[in-house]
């Protein structure tokens, strides 16, 4: 694995995006939401942080144990700082502009939509658990209004199940891209979603899908989300 600082990683992202996200872990902040609080946020362009971690681990080569360095990059929605507790130096990071998709309850009656059209050319949304991420197509120009709806249950009065939510999703909107439980298992994957407009094929978001418990770092399978 190749050490990008922020600005390479982002453009490998821009130019490369499935192979970046198949040789990189990936963490998406939510804005410091939580499933019990989804604190109201705006969607559209925001101001993105993103962040190298230097990370390692062990391993062997030949027979001879050894540590293997590899790197994280997390997109977040506050400036990072160095840590006094710990010591730690002032981490290396750039920022830029990026279409943020917030979280809405799925039973929310008017859930916030994200209208991405040409600039910036990236998106995010907060890491998948249960919730289901959705896309629709807004017009001929190549926009896109998108959201993230998160099931109820474990809110007090809640029942609905991500389950249940994505079969819904998908038995009423046949015309809409969701993807959501029934792609993948958030009791066994960490599922970061992220998107990128390239100028001649348009929108494309993919879905980074790595271990929850074990070996965090390894990513086990790039999705494709839309097209």
């Amino acid at each position: 694995m190749r050490e990008l600082t922020p600005e390479q990683a982002l453009t490998n992202l821009k130019t490369n995006s499935k192979n970046f996200l198949g040789t990189y872990p990936i963490a998406i902040s939510n804005a410091g939401r939580t499933s019990t609080d989804l604190e109201s946020n705006s969607a559209g362009e925001q101001t993105v942080y993103i962040q190298k971690h230097n990370m390692s681990r062990p391993g062997s080569f030949l027979g001879k144990k050894r540590m293997h360095q590899w790197y994280l990059y997390s997109f977040e929605h506050k400036q990072p700082k160095s840590n006094p507790m710990t010591g730690d130096i002032n981490p290396e990071y750039t920022n830029f502009q990026a279409y943020y998709v917030p979280i809405s309850w799925s039973d929310d009656p008017n859930p916030t939509w994200c209208d991405a059209d040409n600039d910036p050319v990236i998106m995010i949304t907060g890491q998948l658990s249960g919730c289901s991420f959705v896309v629709k197509d807004a017009g001929e120009g190549g926009e896109l209004r998108t959201t993230h709806l998160q099931p109820t249950i474990g809110r007090p009065g809640g029942n609905v199940t991500g389950d249940a939510l994505n079969t819904a999703l998908k038995r009423d909107h046949e015309d809409w891209t969701v993807f959501g439980k029934s792609n993948f298992d958030s009791d066994t994957y960490i599922v970061n979603v992220i998107g990128v407009r390239d100028r001649d094929k348009g929108w494309q978001i993919f879905a980074q899908k790595r271990n929850r418990w074990n070996q965090q770092w390894t990513i086990l399978d790039v999705a494709k989300v839309y097209p």
